[in-house]
């Protein structure tokens, strides 16, 4: 981030999606994706599981770390758009937190990924504990009909649901993330889930 190359690139990035307003700083705003990286980077790149061998020469910075550090999810822009999100996030899903202390002489904005820094300070925000239990309960003990569809490469996930009914199930996406969908399962669990579906919504 500090060479003259990353900054010029960072700096044009930010400037035609419309990041961190007009005078973006290629430091300091940059902060939350670098410390984003770690997680976000292997849940969006599945290149970068292949062995060493296997990858290309060039995969250093540019490719494919850069790429995701400079994404415009970032943006000032993009991001009004999830503060309900954030909101949850920071009352009641709770958010995962990355070691900063081989940085600490490095950052200005330690808690930059915290959702704290993505509301609006007129919004207070408290964390309370105990929604997120209690749907654990809920779902695990009175759920029915429910289909977890689950990425493997999703790192934001503490635990996944465990639902007991016989007409629930929980099925896995391979390679996939927190973007998991249907049409991401092997062909088995693709048709299972449809037919589920399939069965629940049908009218008789």
């Amino acid at each position: 981030m500090r060479t003259p190359r990353h900054r010029a690139r960072h700096t044009g990035r930010a400037t035609d999606v419309g990041c961190f307003g007009p005078s973006p700083g290629p430091l300091d705003d940059q902060v939350t994706p670098v410390l984003r990286g770690p997680t976000d980077t292997p849940s969006y790149r599945a290149a970068i599981h292949r062995p060493a061998a296997a990858r290309p020469r060039t995969a250093t910075w540019d490719r494919p770390f850069g790429r995701e550090l400079s994404s415009p999810i970032y943006a000032d822009s993009t991001a009004r758009r999830y503060i309900p999100y954030f909101y949850q996030l920071g009352t009641q899903l709770g958010y995962f937190d990355v070691p900063t202390a081989n940085l600490a002489d490095l950052l200005r904005h330690p808690d930059a990924m915290q959702p704290r820094t993505f509301v609006p300070r007129d919004i207070p925000m408290r964390f309370d504990p105990a929604p997120m239990p209690d749907i654990d309960h809920w779902a695990s003990r009175n759920g029915h009909r429910l289909l977890f569809v689950n990425g493997t490469q999703d790192p934001a996930v503490a635990e996944f649901f465990h639902p007991r009914s016989r007409d629930s199930r929980v099925l896995w996406a391979s390679g996939s993330n927190h973007h998991a969908t249907i049409s991401g399962l092997s062909s088995n669990d693709r048709a299972e889930a449809l037919a589920l579906l399939t069965r629940w919504t049908s009218t008789r």
